[in-house]
């Protein structure tokens, strides 16, 4: 389904979209974390591609600019205790093990000269660990108030999202300068934050707040003041951008009904205008490869992808489970 709109998130309308099989398109496209028999695995679209065994479990890889693959270890196999460590692997082949992080890791997110590892702790309060590109080293490590979601780099700063959990009801959007590792913090109101996203001097943070009508899309600017709200229907739930194009996905997460299916956004940051397309179940990551969005499920080897420019999405029936978002070739 595709709508527009102006400054009001989600409207609907019918349009058809195209369903074929991993087996009509042999080449592989991307990787991403999955699971086999003998437990997780680094794998590709394409189940005849040999995977490479991981020691632990992992929701969200990171791709580097030197075509390294970065691998927050959340949990053992068996899921029961935190790793507390990365891997950095190339060419299917371990490179590093980061194993002198604080608390385990959920993201790793892409810098210049510095990545950022994101710790959760206690859901109370999480830890950023500035890791050097160059060697692996530790730059910094900070302590970040509330239940740590997501962060977004510029050239500057890094912006973490965060969430309250003593009160239940805000959260917090931080600002750290990268010179000196310095921060400061505003309060996000009425809603829980899991996603960020960045471009010129506007922040876009995706807000649940749990209550009908009330979840959107809030705009801030880099000094961490607040430029607009535009509602949403169904959470904004993950955000990766492609030039002049947010692209949102939409999870209704108050709902226990199976039927309902998750909504892809394309919002144009110039001048919000706003399309949809109703994705044909529930997914729950988000993933810019090659110029296409793409978008994956954690109980179903369906993803779809998305000709951002076109505006136009292939389902693929495909073979593997992918628990993660996904990376280019």
């Amino acid at each position: 389904m595709r709508s527009c709109a102006g400054a009001v998130l989600l409207l609907f309308m019918l349009c058809s979209c195209t369903t074929v099989r991993i087996t009509d398109d042999p080449a592989s496209k991307f990787y991403g974390q999955s699971t086999d028999g003998s437990g997780p695995v680094f794998t590709s679209d394409l189940p005849t591609q040999k995977g490479l065994k991981l020691p632990g479990r992992s929701s969200y890889i990171m791709k580097d600019r030197r075509g390294q693959i970065w691998i927050p270890l959340e949990y053992k196999k068996d899921r029961r205790a935190a790793e507390n460590k990365v891997i950095v692997i190339k060419d299917f082949q371990f490179v590093k093990t980061i194993d002198d992080l604080p608390s385990f890791p959920i993201k790793v997110i892409e810098g210049h000269d510095v990545h950022a590892v994101l710790s959760a702790e206690d859901g109370v309060t999480g830890k950023v660990t500035f890791i050097k590109e160059s060697d692996f080293s530790v730059a910094k490590i900070l302590d970040i108030e509330g239940d740590i979601q997501d962060a977004v780099f510029d050239d500057t700063y890094l912006y973490v999202v965060s969430n309250i959990t003593t009160d239940g009801k805000n959260s917090n959007l931080y600002r750290i300068q990268l010179d000196d590792f310095s921060s400061e913090k505003t309060i996000v109101e009425s809603g829980r934050i899991y996603s960020i996203e960045a471009h010129l001097n506007e922040l876009y943070l995706g807000v649940y707040s749990g209550l009908e009508g009330q979840s959107h899309l809030a705009i801030y600017d880099k000094d961490l003041g607040l430029i607009e709200r535009i509602p949403s229907s169904q959470y904004p739930f993950d955000m990766v951008r492609k030039d002049n194009f947010l692209l949102i996905l939409h999870v209704d997460l108050a709902s226990v009904d199976k039927e309902v299916k998750s909504v892809l956004s394309r919002m144009d940051v110039r001048t919000r205008q706003i399309e949809t397309l109703q994705l044909p179940q529930n997914f729950y990551h988000l993933s810019l490869v090659d110029d296409k969005a793409v978008v994956t499920s954690l109980a179903s080897k369906t993803y779809v992808e998305v000709d951002i420019d076109a505006w136009r999405e292939t389902v693929i029936e495909g073979e593997v489970f992918f628990r993660s978002n996904v990376v280019g070739k």
